[in-house]
């Protein structure tokens, strides 16, 4: 089995592996808006993101995702739930007036039970996930494409 998130050589490693069965052989990546409070998690998670094709673009609040959706185009918006002043609910139903297109992915410790909160199409993963798992749903969203 996988280690989780949390080890990051072991997840270098996989990302670096899987390289060739990713995002970046059919030539284009994945633009994602990633929000996450936790510095570290935030840093290391877009790496991954960016060794397996994919355009990561941090931010560290809800309000600064706020401003970067106004200047960018993404097609997901990968956000933590518990964020400081804004939740990551607020956050996506906030994004989704403007991109009702983009792919929502909320992570979080809480569990799968989200759906319940909003009404909108919108994915989980719940912390500690493993990159496996990321890499297969976004993968899923360049087919759809």
């Amino acid at each position: 089995m996988e280690n989780s998130l949390s080890d990051k050589e072991h997840e270098t490693s996989l990302a670096k592996d899987s390289a060739t069965d990713s995002a970046s052989d059919t030539g284009a990546g994945l633009h994602i808006l990633v929000v996450e409070d936790n510095q570290d998690l935030l840093e290391m998670l877009c790496e991954m993101l960016d060794m397996i094709g994919h355009m990561p673009v941090p931010a560290a609040s809800g309000e600064n995702a706020l401003e970067l959706l106004q200047q960018q185009r993404f097609d997901v918006l990968l956000t933590d739930i518990n964020l400081p002043k804004m939740s990551g609910i607020a956050l996506a139903k906030q994004a989704m007036l403007n991109a009702p297109d983009m792919h929502i992915v909320f992570s979080s410790g809480h569990g799968p039970h989200i759906h319940s909160y909003v009404n909108f199409p919108c994915h989980m993963l719940t912390k500690p996930y493993e990159l496996s798992q990321i890499q297969q749903l976004l993968e899923g969203f360049l087919v759809r494409r």
